[in-house]
């Protein structure tokens, strides 16, 4: 709500910049800790983390979220772009959290894992800003096609030739790139759509509605795969659902609303 609707990619490509200087070194230290401390420390630093990240929260700007409505006054008038595009994201999720397991699975080395995700941060922070000044020029379309064919290789590559090092490495260079173009594209269209709604609060509230509901469809199918002797790889193939639901969110916002407010088509 605060941000500018005509330099919101430049905008999220700095967020997404520093969010991932910063966390840069978070993957290697965690990875340190539970080799020599164990899990329980790890998740109490992050508590602990958790905690002063709220601080900054009470120095924010007090906006107001809009038109003052009910939440059945909500569902018959508010977007719910936001919630089929959070919905496809929490379909999309499940691929992440199946690697993960995964990737331990076949590593066995928590440092490795470490320095695997601090070079994708590393990426992330080079490219955010330099994508957020493309899709300002009204290239969004070009980075949300870009961003959708990377994650669907990484997928399908961690799918059906990921067994061993080699391919960890391989998979995890091509999302590194395929993740902060389709997270770019994907932010600024819904931050946007967001600060143009009658009230971005339910805005918001529908679209994390849309993530639970997308997560939990993901996951119980994915468990039912699972238990029905489906092995844990191809499970990542349920998250291309949600891959193609964000495609087809973004790539209509991106011809309709036009790539840019003052760049228009």
């Amino acid at each position: 709500a605060a941000g500018d609707i005509s330099a919101r990619g430049k905008q999220i490509g700095v967020r997404i910049g520093f969010d991932a200087l910063l966390r840069m070194i978070a993957p290697l230290v965690g990875g340190l800790v539970v080799v020599n401390t164990g899990f329980n420390s790890l998740y109490g630093i992050a508590t602990v983390m958790s905690l002063f990240s709220v601080i900054p929260l009470f120095f924010t700007k007090n906006i107001s979220p809009g038109e003052s409505m009910t939440f059945k006054e909500a569902m018959k008038s508010e977007d719910k772009t936001g919630f089929f595009l959070q919905m496809g994201h929490g379909f999309l999720h499940i691929a992440g959290f199946v690697w993960t397991i995964t990737i331990f699975y076949l590593l066995k080395d928590y440092t490795l894992f470490g320095g695997l995700v601090t070079f994708e941060l590393l990426v992330t922070f080079l490219l955010g800003i330099m994508l957020g000044y493309f899709i300002d020029k009204g290239k969004g379309q070009r980075v949300t096609l870009i961003g959708t064919i990377l994650v669907g290789v990484t997928i399908f590559i961690r799918i059906f030739f990921v067994h061993g090092i080699e391919g960890i490495i391989i998979s995890d260079i091509v999302a590194a790139f395929g993740s902060v173009f389709l997270l770019s594209s994907f932010e600024v269209a819904f931050y946007n759509l967001a600060k143009k709604s009658k009230n971005t609060l339910w805005f918001n509230f529908f679209g994390e509605a849309g993530w639970d509901i997308g997560a939990t469809t993901a996951f119980s199918l994915s468990a039912g795969l699972f238990f029905i002797g489906v092995p844990l790889q191809y499970l990542m193939i349920t998250s291309f659902v949600g891959l193609i639901i964000v495609y087809h969110v973004l790539k209509n916002f991106y011809l309709h609303n036009t790539d840019h407010e003052k760049n228009p088509r």
